[in-house]
């Protein structure tokens, strides 16, 4: 969506991007720098350009879509969300562009065409697996349990164990099993059921924060790449300030 940033005034003119505002401090004066100049910040005086504002937007738009969908018994729904967003996990396609989809609609392949039938490739085979783990997860679940043993008996089972072990073999399998009997017991653990669903929880949250740190990770490394060619527009500013003064030089020689 793309909006003028510029309000219009009652007579039909373009008024002003944004205004100043003048910064107060605790006694409600205004704030002096060193340059003479006071403290202000931008205003801006429209609300057009927020993300708050755009997702507003494409929120009323996917309502009245579906509304209208509904109107005509047609089952399709959109969504202005992301699939992150919706917590489906589908891969994305890519956007083709006006001149990819005429070459497509013409049956031309095109490579962004290529990519997406790909996509679609990929998205039936990841459904198709994950129809397949939940139906052996449901099986497995299902089985009944006889005699199971509980945390306790499996954690005195392992300690009869090391009997059969050197001295410092039991020492390192003791600590080992004090922490897993510490966590069990933090974690309300009583059953195999319980345990396997709690290691699950912990894989998923791991899982998730990973995809957080490689994020911040691309984030800090762009950020880098913009410090780096700061530095280098520092090194060489007075350079092209020079540069620009004997181009505006032979621009006034060349006007006479």
């Amino acid at each position: 969506m793309m909006l003028t940033t510029r309000p219009i005034e009652q007579d039909g003119s373009w008024g002003a991007k944004s205004r100043k505002e003048y910064i107060l401090d605790g006694n409600g004066e205004r704030i002096k720098l060193k340059s003479g100049e006071y403290k202000t910040r931008k205003i801006c005086t429209v609300d057009w350009n927020e993300h708050d504002r755009a997702e507003e937007w494409r929120t009323a738009w996917s309502d009245a879509v579906n509304a209208a969908l509904k109107r005509e018994n047609i089952s399709a729904r959109v969504d202005h969300r992301s699939y992150k967003r919706q917590g489906v996990d589908i891969i994305p396609s890519v956007r083709l562009g006006v001149a990819a989809s005429q070459m497509e609609k013409r049956g031309i392949r095109t490579e962004l065409g290529d990519k997406n039938r790909a996509i679609a490739v990929s998205n039936n085979q990841l459904g198709q697996l994950r129809a397949r783990i939940k139906k052996l997860k449901d099986w497995v679940y299902s089985q009944p349990l006889q005699h199971a043993p509980t945390i306790g008996n499996m954690m005195d089972g392992i300690n009869r164990g090391q009997n059969l072990k050197s001295r410092w073999q039991r020492i390192a399998d003791h600590k080992t099993a004090a922490q897993a009997l510490i966590f069990v017991q933090r974690n309300g653990i009583d059953t195999v059921e319980q345990l396997a669903d709690t290691v699950t929880e912990i894989h998923q949250q791991r899982y998730d924060l990973a995809n957080t740190i490689k994020a911040q990770e691309r984030r800090l490394s762009t950020l880098d790449k913009h410090l780096e060619q700061v530095d280098i527009f520092n090194q060489y500013k007075a350079m092209y300030s020079k540069y620009k003064k004997l181009t505006q030089t032979w621009s006034q020689d060349i006007d006479l």
